[in-house]
């Protein structure tokens, strides 16, 4: 989120789309090193495992909160004069929320 804020353009063109300033056609962008998708599912099972999560699909539910957070991220950034309550508020509720973390 933190890296979206300061390059937007960046952050858009990582995740495979041009940033809304640019012109024409988006071009894909080259595929990331490694699968962080999938660190986030395994980090979810590690939660399910360890009683910290209730969630009975870790996939779907980190499905959820990488949608969440990539929209989050993209709002935030296209929006900075937008009344956000504060990062850490949102980002525990999309994480701890979606991800079905208990304590």
């Amino acid at each position: 989120v933190s890296f979206a804020d300061r390059w937007p353009a960046r952050y858009a063109y990582m995740f495979g789309y041009e940033p809304a300033s640019a012109a024409g056609a988006p071009h894909p962008a080259p595929p990331l090193e490694g699968n962080p998708f999938e660190t986030l599912v395994d980090g979810i099972s590690d939660c399910v495992a360890a009683g910290r999560s209730s969630s009975t699909d870790p996939r779907a539910d980190a499905t959820a909160v990488w949608s969440a957070l990539h929209g989050y991220a993209g709002l935030h950034a296209a929006n900075p004069g937008f009344p956000w309550p504060s990062r850490q508020v949102m980002l525990e509720g999309i994480i701890r929320g979606l991800g079905r973390i208990t304590d």
